[in-house]
């Protein structure tokens, strides 16, 4: 069945998830895990989140509201009136951003070392994937990264970085929307670990899509 499989998949390795807590128990002996990693609330879920999802049970036999307009209603209450887009998750965002806009044999930028599932969306598009190393401290090179990014359809940046943890000032993420021709798609799945506020350039420039 190999030969069935596409060459872009077979060239890379799969996504690696991270352990599971009780995992890293039994690995390494120890009873208390503070597992941050996978950006996920480390608190018991409170009665509240279990009542609501326990009453929105009851309606899952049928499909939801494709567009999502609780939802919408809130987050437009909570940042403003800008343009929203949900998915399942962030993969799913992505992979529905790049499924609209790349075609086969575009380039598709990407700021690295950073998650890994940036570069296999992009492949799964049939895009060339141009990674974009950082600079020994793991900071954003606004220069190259627009010299590389020349010819991209799509550019992508991590902020706050995963793995490395470290932001991209506004000033920088600038630079590179006002040196670009394509979309700048801005990783900000954990903005709350960080003071920096991107929001502002969203008023500025059309390219510019905030995960």
């Amino acid at each position: 069945m190999e030969r069935l499989v596409r060459s872009c998949y077979k060239k890379k390795s799969g996504y690696s998830f991270a352990k599971k807590a009780g995992d890293i128990a039994r690995e390494y002996g120890i009873d208390r895990i503070a597992r941050l990693a996978s950006n996920e609330n480390p608190e018991p879920l409170s009665l509240q989140a279990f009542s609501a999802a326990e009453e929105a049970l009851r309606g899952v036999n049928r499909y939801p509201d494709e567009r999502a307009n609780i939802l919408m209603n809130a987050l437009r209450a909570h940042y403003g009136d800008y343009h929203f887009v949900t998915g399942v998750g962030m993969d799913g965002v992505i992979e529905t951003i790049f499924r609209t806009l790349v075609e086969p044999g575009e380039k598709v930028a990407i700021s690295t070392p950073t998650f890994s599932f940036y570069a296999l969306a992009a492949m799964g598009q049939g895009a060339e994937v141009v990674p974009v190393p950082r600079e020994a401290d793991f900071a954003v090179n606004a220069k190259n990264l627009v010299l590389a990014a020349k010819e991209a359809k799509i550019t992508v940046l991590c902020s706050p970085n995963n793995p490395t943890g470290n932001a991209t000032r506004p000033d920088v993420v600038e630079e590179i929307l006002e040196g670009i021709e394509g979309l700048l798609f801005l990783d900000n799945a954990y903005v709350e670990f960080s003071k920096t506020d991107y929001l502002p350039l969203m008023k500025k420039h059309e390219n510019l899509v905030l995960g």
